[in-house]
C-alpha cells in the first residue's frame, strides 16, 4: 500500500504544532537547541529538510555546533529506522533528506516503549503531500515518535501565508526576533494553505530551494 494508503493512521506517533519565529536563523537556532534537549529524551533524533539548500543549513548547524550526526541519502522506511536504534554504536543524531523517508511501511501496531524517536522538520513545503509524507513514515516507526517543524516568517511558504501585517501583529505585542510561538491553529492555517496551492497547481519540479520551487512551479512567484 502506498504514501495515502496509510495516511491517517497515525500508529505510535504525535504531530506537535509548529514553532514559529520572525526570522529563519532564529528558526534554525531554536531547532538546535530542541535537538539538544531531545538528545537527553529520545533514542534517537531525526532532523530532515525538503529541499537540498535547507538541507545544508541544517547540516552546516550541526557542524557549527560540534553535534555528531550520521548522513541519511537512501531511502528507509520506519521499521529499518528502528533497527538503526538497536545498533548501539549507530548515531543518536540522523540527518535524512525528507525524500529519502518512506511511508510505505505499514503503521506500526506493536510499539516499544523503552525508546522513543523525534522527527524534526526545518522546513514546511509549499504543498501538504511533502509534508505529510513525514507524518506517514513517522506513524510506521515502531517507537514513541514525535514530530515537528520548524518555520519562519521569512520562509517563503509564511510570506505568502502570513504576509507583512502578521510580522507588525508579533512585533507590536513585544516578541522578539529569537523568540517563537507555538499553535495548534497556526499549524492548521498552514496546512489549509497548501491544500489550497496543491489543489491548483499541477506541477512539482524539483528545486534546489523553496523560492526556486514557486518560480518553477507557479505562476505568481514571490520575491526573496
Amino acid at each position: 500500500m502506498g504514501l495515502f494508503g496509510w495516511f491517517g493512521k497515525r500508529g505510535a506517533a504525535t504531530y506537535e504544532a509548529d514553532r514559529m519565529w520572525l526570522r529563519r536563523q532564529a528558526a534554525l537556532e531554536g531547532l538546535r537547541a530542541d535537538l539538544t534537549a531531545r538528545l537527553g529524551q529520545d533514542a534517537l533524533v531525526l532532523v530532515t529538510a525538503h529541499f537540498p539548500a535547507t538541507f545544508a543549513q541544517v547540516q552546516g548547524m550541526l557542524d557549527s555546533a560540534g553535534l555528531p550526526y550520521g548522513t541519511l541519502e537512501d531511502p528507509i522506511t520506519g521499521p529499518q529506522l528502528a533497527a538503526r536504534i538497536e545498533q548501539e554504536a549507530s548515531a543518536r543524531i540522523l540527518a535524512a533528506p525528507a525524500l529519502a523517508l518512506l511511508g510505505d511501511a505499514p503503521p506500526a501496531e506493536h510499539v516499544e516503549r523503552r525508546r522513543s524517536v523525534s522527527i524534526l522538520a526545518a522546513e514546511r513545503h509549499p504543498l501538504r503531500s511533502p509534508d505529510a509524507g513525514i507524518e506517514t513514515f513517522a506513524a510506521t516507526v515502531p517507537h514513541p515518535t514525535r514530530v515537528r517543524f520548524y518555520v519562519s516568517l521569512e520562509d517563503p511558504v509564511l510570506r505568502r501565508f502570513a504576509s507583512g501585517w502578521v510580522q507588525t501583529v508579533l512585533t507590536s505585542l513585544g516578541m522578539q526576533e529569537g523568540e517563537a510561538i507555538s499553535s495548534q491553529m497556526v499549524t492548521k492555517r498552514l496546512k489549509q494553505a497548501q491544500q489550497k496551492l496543491e489543489q491548483t497547481t499541477s506541477r512539482n519540479l524539483p528545486a534546489e530551494s523553496a523560492d526556486e520551487w514557486y518560480r518553477l512551479n507557479t505562476r505568481d512567484a514571490i520575491d526573496p
